[in-house]
This record gives structure tokens, C-alpha cells and sequence, in this order.
């Protein structure tokens, strides 16, 4: 497994923890940030969105699916930014920071990955697919190829 699949694969079960503890004991997972109980549904629907995300982020570590890598560390950049105006406007606390951090981290991992190894590049021809765990882009979305040897 190349060093941004294992980025995503370790920041997928990160996703998954933390989906599963939002899920089904939200409020021991608020309690240890210093948030109030609650019984409002919402943190259940967000941890299974995380749930879900963590799914899509092992999935892809485990195919090995070249332009998902480059497209969670957009993802996870503006989110970084996202929660960092949060706490600036004062709609969330200041342990937003945390998690803030593990997703910029992450993403600077991936990022930083990518570029010592090329493995997605811009434009051109998609090449041929020579490994079935390789996937081939249409060609209206051929903005990033995949180059598998």
C-alpha cells in the first residue's frame, strides 16, 4: 500500500471511531470536550455521516483510487478553514481546534505523499488499465489520470 493510500486508510478509521462514538454514545464523546448532554439527534446523524465518509476513505485506500487522494485533501483543507471561522464567529467552541488540526494534518500528509511519489497527474490521455485494482476514467472526466503499472 503506497504512503497516500495509508494516509487515507488511517484517516478513514479515524473517521469510523469517531462516527461510531458520535452514533451510539454521543454524549461520553461530548462530555470529555466539556459540551452539555444532549438527547437531539443530530450528533447520531453526523456520526453516521462520518461513518460513511470513513467507509468511502478505506474503500479507496484499499483500491488504491489515485484521484479520491487528491480531492479529500481539498476536502479536508476547507474544512479546516470551515471550523477554524466557526470558533472565530463563535458558533463552536474552541476544542474544534483538535479536530481541526487531525484533518489538516491529514491532509498534509496526503498532500505531501502525492508529491513524493507522482501518481495522479493533470490532463493528457488516461493510460491503459493494466492492474484490475486500476480504474479507468470516462473520458469527460479525464481532468485527472490514473497511471497504473
Amino acid at each position: 500500500m503506497s504512503s497516500p493510500a495509508i494516509s487515507l486508510l488511517l484517516f478513514g478509521i479515524y473517521l469510523v471511531v469517531n462516527g461510531l462514538a458520535c452514533a451510539f454514545v454521543p454524549n461520553t464523546l461530548l462530555g470529555m470536550f466539556g459540551q452539555a448532554p444532549t438527547l437531539e439527534p443530530w450528533i447520531r446523524n453526523a456520526g453516521v455521516l462520518m461513518l460513511v465518509i470513513g467507509f468511502y476513505y478505506i474503500m479507496a485506500a484499499r483500491v488504491d483510487l489515485k484521484p479520491f487522494y487528491l480531492w479529500t485533501v481539498y476536502g479536508r483543507a476547507g474544512t479546516f478553514l470551515i471550523f477554524l471561522l466557526f470558533i472565530a464567529l463563535c458558533w463552536a467552541p474552541t476544542t474544534l481546534e483538535l479536530f481541526a488540526a487531525i484533518g489538516i494534518l491529514g491532509a498534509l500528509w496526503t498532500y505531501l505523499a502525492l508529491r513524493a511519489k507522482p501518481s495522479v497527474s493533470w490532463g493528457g490521455p488516461a493510460p491503459e488499465v493494466r492492474h484490475p485494482d486500476c480504474l479507468a476514467l470516462p473520458p469527460d472526466l479525464r481532468l485527472l489520470t490514473i497511471r497504473c503499472s
